[in-house]
C-alpha cells in the first residue's frame, strides 16, 4: 500500500470558515502506517495562493503564511493505493461546510508566534512587511516569506 497525504487549510475569519486546497500530495509512497513530519517541512511547504485580482497585493496573506501562521486551522486526508497504483481507500469524502463539518481531523501548528512582519503581512501592508522581513535576513522564516513575496512579482 502506498498512501498519499493531502493537507488543506481552513482558516477562521470570525465565525466563517474559509477553505483553500492544495491538491498536490504533501507526502507520497509512504511504506508504513505511520509518519513523522518535521514541523519545518510543513513550514516550507507552499500552498496555492488565493487572490482577489491580478495584482500582487490582491493575494490573501493567509495563503502566503500558510502553515507558519499559528492561527490557521488545517485538515488532512490520506489516499491509499495498492502496488498497482489502484486506489484502495481514502479518508476524505466529508462535506466541508460550516453546517456539515462534523469531527474532521483538524490541527493547528502552534510551535511559533506571529512576528511583527507577519502581522504587517496579515494587514496587507506588503511593502512594510517585506522591509520588516528583510531586517532579519538570517531568520529561516523571514527568508521563506521573502521568497514567497518576491515570487509574487515574477
Amino acid at each position: 500500500m502506498k498512501p498519499l497525504i493531502f493537507i488543506a487549510a481552513a482558516p477562521r475569519r470570525g465565525d466563517e470558515i474559509k477553505f483553500w486546497f492544495d491538491f498536490s500530495p504533501f507526502r507520497s509512497h509512504i511504506a508504513t502506517n505511520e509518519i513523522d513530519v518535521p514541523v519545518e517541512d510543513l513550514y516550507d511547504y507552499t500552498v496555492g495562493l488565493s487572490m482577489s485580482g491580478d495584482e500582487p497585493n490582491s493575494v490573501d496573506p493567509i495563503t502566503l503564511l500558510a502553515f507558519t501562521n499559528p492561527n490557521n486551522r488545517f485538515s488532512w486526508s490520506v489516499d491509499a493505493f495498492d502496488e498497482n497504483d489502484e486506489l484502495l481507500t481514502r479518508s476524505n469524502g466529508y462535506r466541508l461546510g460550516n453546517d456539515t463539518i462534523g469531527h474532521l481531523p483538524f490541527f493547528y501548528l502552534k510551535t511559533r508566534t506571529l512576528t511583527k512582519a507577519d502581522q504587517l503581512l496579515l494587514d496587507k501592508k506588503f511593502t512594510e512587511a517585506f522591509k520588516a522581513y528583510k531586517t532579519n535576513p538570517e531568520d529561516k522564516h523571514s527568508q521563506r516569506i521573502i521568497k514567497r513575496l518576491e515570487e509574487l512579482d515574477e
